[in-house]
């Protein structure tokens, strides 16, 4: 997705757009040439003839490749499929439209902007008390392709009281659904972004991703719900060590998935960096210090560096929680060779050096003389 012309755009992750229906591909593919044969049914006063313009429109914001977003923009239909989706006698127009908005906003920000503007949210919202499952999906996917384009329409849902809201749909949906991996997805976007939200506005999402981590079995979801708790660990450390979150996220550092290990790290590493008290809460988990150790050999450099800055962290402790690292051959000698061998992006000499400080000792050991 494209954030060009927002200074408060949000970080570039994946944007949800929907191609096809529970994947099925549908057998007939509009052409883009057919955008206004579409547009002047969907926009006529026959029934038959919009919902036959809608599915078209629908169709072609689904191609998996190049969908005609800004085409369909311009042909003036938004207002009217926004008016199709407060339609609760008309289940199938309320889908089709929420679907086509849901594309139209896994666009670029100006096609957010002109949903947004055009009253989106106010009708997108409503329907997440639909209950019809397909209907109430679509909305939970595009109300997260919203709060994820940018900090002002992130604040705005939130206003809106959206978190309590998507917190409703995510106990009505059952483990590993698709209704409960987007609900999560459109949570962590509520978290997301500087400045982070209000305690208030956020603790119950939180609180729904401790949940989420105790899933049986891994799900996708788990991702989305490790950044919301990374990303709210920023700010909240001991508001996220209150709620649980650490046992949780010690457990998730013996996953094999880069895509779990890196939100998991993250946090863990934000939660190192509070006070003395903080600290320890990771310390006394005997399963902590060695899961972190063992991914400094980790293929991926990216994992090696969260792993040694949050390493870093604790050796800005105090003398019992340095000790806890020096006091160990094997995790000494582990040091000594990512400093000695790893390369600068992840272990370079200003972190080395916060260790020789407070490990004075160990300055020959390191080898820096």
């Amino acid at each position: 997705m494209s954030f060009q012309g927002s200074e408060q755009a949000l970080p570039n992750l994946p944007i949800h757009s929907q191609w096809t229906q529970n994947g099925l591909v549908e057998a007939a593919t509009p052409k883009k040439k057919d955008i206004g044969t579409f547009a002047e049914k969907l926009l006529s006063s026959d029934k038959a003839s919009q919902l036959e313009g809608l599915i078209g429109m629908r169709k072609l914001l689904s191609l998996k490749h190049n969908p005609p977003i800004q085409e369909i923009v311009e042909s003036g239909v938004v207002p009217k499929m926004l008016e199709f989706m407060t339609w609760s006698a008309e289940p199938q127009f309320q889908f089709e439209s929420a679907w086509a908005i849901t594309n139209i906003c896994s666009g670029t920000s100006q096609h957010v902007d002109y949903v947004v503007q055009s009253g989106g949210l106010n009708v997108i919202i409503p329907l997440l008390d639909s209950t019809l499952n397909d209907v109430l999906e679509q909305a939970v996917w595009a109300l997260g392709n919203i709060a994820g384009d940018k900090v002002p329409y992130r604040d705005l849902c939130i206003q809106n009281n959206l978190m309590e809201k998507l917190v409703k749909v995510l106990h009505k949906s059952t483990f590993h659904s698709d209704l409960q991996r987007n609900t999560v997805w459109a949570m962590s976007n509520l978290v997301r972004g500087k400045p982070t939200p209000d305690w208030d506005h956020i603790k119950l999402g939180i609180l729904a991703f401790v949940q989420v981590l105790k899933i049986p079995q891994f799900d996708e979801a788990v991702i989305d719900a490790l950044w919301g708790i990374s990303w709210s660990s920023e700010k909240y450390i001991q508001e996220v060590i209150n709620l649980g979150c650490v046992p949780s996220l010690i457990y998730y550092l013996s996953n094999k998935d880069v895509a779990v290990l890196v939100p998991a790290l993250r946090a863990l590493g934000n939660i190192v960096t509070g006070n003395d008290n903080q600290t320890n809460v990771c310390l006394s988990d005997p399963n902590f210090l060695p899961r972190v150790f063992e991914l400094t050999t980790h293929p991926k450099k990216n994992i090696r560096k969260e792993s040694f800055w949050l390493i870093s962290n604790i050796a800005a402790g105090t003398t019992t929680q340095i000790g806890m690292i020096l006091n160990n051959a094997q995790y000494m000698a582990r040091i000594a060779e990512g400093v000695t061998s790893d390369v600068p992006e992840v272990y370079n000499r200003l972190v080395a050096k916060v260790i020789i400080i407070w490990l004075g000792s160990s300055r020959s050991f390191l080898g820096f003389g």
